[in-house]
């Protein structure tokens, strides 16, 4: 659990280069445009939108970030199962439905479709990490580095295998599903499925947090009983070396092109969040409070 979060300010770049050489191989990287940015995951962000237009409390608890993955999948698969059972190599004649093969994958793929989970992409490589941070062109001010430390991180797989990272239930179903939906601890959890291209040239990791009573993925990160202070850094870094990060990226071929090749299977598969917006917003009753 982190008690006394490390941050380092950087100035220069030389002394971002020598710090991120002293830890490179050793750390996950995610870069955020701006220094005051909290790290929320995409279920995070859609339900402070459901949120904004109803003030049902029940919307407040974190197992509805549960229900919108749950509903994502729903219409995901409605959408594109088709495209899905080509994507993952099944037979035409067979109805495909989540189930313990590939229910992990499905959070990649939603991932990478832009559907609500609890997942938040992260990269084993700095520098691609620092084109992230420097990515969004409406800001201008300081921006961030978070690193985390690889080693502390358990892997999915082994996690919803183990009770010490689960609820406990008064039936043990021993269902992997069951585990990853409802039952894994608040903190993180790392899903390594480079299946897409993307994720590949930007050697990219998932990081998924647990089942709480509360929803921002950072406060897992923070709260989390395997992560200790030496495992986590923020490099905060001076809007200053905006012009000269990027063109230092440039140098080593850091670039949009080379973080974002064409995928044959983007241009087949499609996403409708809204739906699941709408939904959200139909199924709770607005202005409901059970105190009243």
């Amino acid at each position: 659990m982190i008690d006394n979060l490390k941050i380092v300010q950087i100035n220069s770049l030389d002394t971002l280069i020598q710090e991120m050489m002293n830890i490179e191989n050793l750390f996950f990287f995610r870069g955020m445009a701006s220094k005051d940015w909290k790290i929320v995951s995409s279920a995070d962000r859609m339900l402070e939108r459901i949120k904004a237009q109803n003030s049902n409390i029940l919307l407040s608890e974190q197992h509805q970030n549960v229900f919108l993955e749950l509903k994502a999948q729903s219409i995901f698969i409605k959408q594109n199962e088709t495209e899905l059972k080509n994507l993952l190599n099944m037979n035409d004649s067979e109805k495909f439905q989540i189930n313990e093969s590939n229910f992990l994958i499905m959070q990649v793929i939603l991932q990478h479709y832009g559907y609500p989970t609890r997942i938040t992409d992260w990269t084993k490589n700095w520098k691609k990490a620092l084109f992230f941070c420097l990515e969004d062109s409406t800001q201008t001010g300081d921006f961030a580095l978070w690193c985390i430390k690889q080693k502390c991180m358990p892997n999915v797989k082994n996690a919803i295998a183990d009770e010490k990272y689960l609820w406990p239930e008064e039936l043990n179903k021993n269902n992997r599903i069951d585990a990853f939906y409802r039952r894994l601890r608040e903190g993180i959890y790392l899903i390594d499925e480079p299946m897409f291209t993307r994720i590949k040239a930007q050697e990219g990791v998932l990081l998924a947090s647990g089942v709480a009573d509360y929803m921002i993925f950072e406060d897992h990160i923070m709260q989390c009983d395997w992560i200790n202070n030496d495992d986590l850094i923020k490099f905060i870094i001076s809007k200053q070396l905006r012009t000269e990060i990027r063109n230092y990226l440039d140098q080593h071929n850091i670039t949009a092109n080379s973080l974002y090749p064409i995928d044959f299977q983007d241009q087949k598969l499609t996403l409708d969040n809204s739906k699941i917006e709408k939904f959200m917003n139909d199924l709770y009753i607005k202005d409901f409070n059970p105190l009243y």
